[in-house]
């Protein structure tokens, strides 16, 4: 549990923005889904890496979910002016998310041990 810590926290997090972007129907319809498909696609990269077998449907998941990420982000109206206005939802959490996605992929997974 303790090397999950930081998606479980993360996939907390997005739930909660996504509901307060439900309720104020503002920016968190976009940083919320990000923040929790960031958290899944890191979570399996993850596991996938400690666990060597052969796991296409992991990998095809983990790129739909980078693909869904994408198109969240560049699929706004008026991308630049959002991310002058309010660069957190529109800037920060999908770069948050892939670069986390990258680290967890090119990191050597931590032996069972520590």
């Amino acid at each position: 549990m303790r090397s999950n810590i930081g998606s479980t926290v993360a996939l907390i997090l997005g739930a909660l923005y996504l509901v307060a972007g439900l309720a104020q129907k503002n920016a968190g319809l976009v940083g919320g889904p990000i923040i929790i498909l960031g958290a899944l696609a890191y979570r399996s990269a993850k596991y996938r890496k400690s666990h060597s077998s052969g796991q296409w449907w992991r990998i095809v998941a983990e790129i739909a979910a980078m693909l869904v990420i994408a198109f969240l982000w560049l699929a706004q109206s008026n991308l630049k002016s959002a991310i002058a206005t309010d660069p957190v939802p529109n800037l920060i959490i999908p770069l948050w998310a892939v670069v986390a996605y990258g680290i967890a992929l090119v990191r050597r997974p931590r032996s069972a041990a520590a």
